[in-house]
């Protein structure tokens, strides 16, 4: 690829991406890794081929998965910064939930740095915690609709919140689902 002129780093990290994730597909249908891997190459194609494709697609409304994924983990940044703040400024949790949240939330600071930098491993803990916290966020609606339905800002806030871990599950996993391809010529 670099011989080809694609020398920009997320272009050749979503390469490396693809490829992988098209080897692993394969490799799943029960090809041995050494044809996988031809045949992923196969797939993605070659160099020039590459470079006129990213020719094509380089627009200001364009984001690389890659962008998306520092954009997010910068918000995740801001978020697990903030809760943590408010966490230890208000005392508002008993030391069990406080100390679940706190390890939850210190994960989320290493996962949303991991993510900005854009290593795989903080594209898994983002997501894990995530799809958990949308998951407890959806609950809470739900008791707070029969049983607490009162207070409008709380409710707002929880939705927002469960809405922002929704966003970014979806964000996360939606990548997953399908077989990842790349337009050849």
């Amino acid at each position: 690829m670099l011989a080809a002129g694609i020398k920009a780093p997320v272009p050749l990290d979503e390469l490396e991406a693809h490829l992988r994730d098209e080897i692993v597909w394969q490799m799943r249908s029960g090809i041995d890794e050494q044809r996988a891997f031809e045949a992923a190459i196969s797939q993605i194609g070659n160099g020039a081929e590459l470079k006129k494709e990213f020719a094509k697609n380089k627009g200001l409304l364009r984001f690389s998965s890659a962008l998306i994924e520092r954009i997010l983990g910068a918000l995740w940044l801001v978020y697990c910064c903030r809760t943590l703040f408010l966490m230890v400024r208000f005392h508002t949790v008993n030391f069990r939930t406080g100390l679940l949240m706190l390890v939850l939330y210190v994960a989320g600071l290493y996962g949303s740095i991991l993510l900005i930098r854009g290593a795989p491993m903080g594209r898994k803990i983002i997501r894990t915690i995530a799809v958990g916290f949308a998951v407890i966020s959806l609950f809470v609606i739900v008791v707070d609709s029969i049983a607490f339905s009162d207070n409008i800002h709380l409710r707002l806030h929880t939705l927002r919140t469960a809405a922002f871990y929704f966003v970014s599950a979806c964000l996360l996993c939606w990548p997953s689902f399908s077989k990842p391809t790349v337009a050849k010529m």
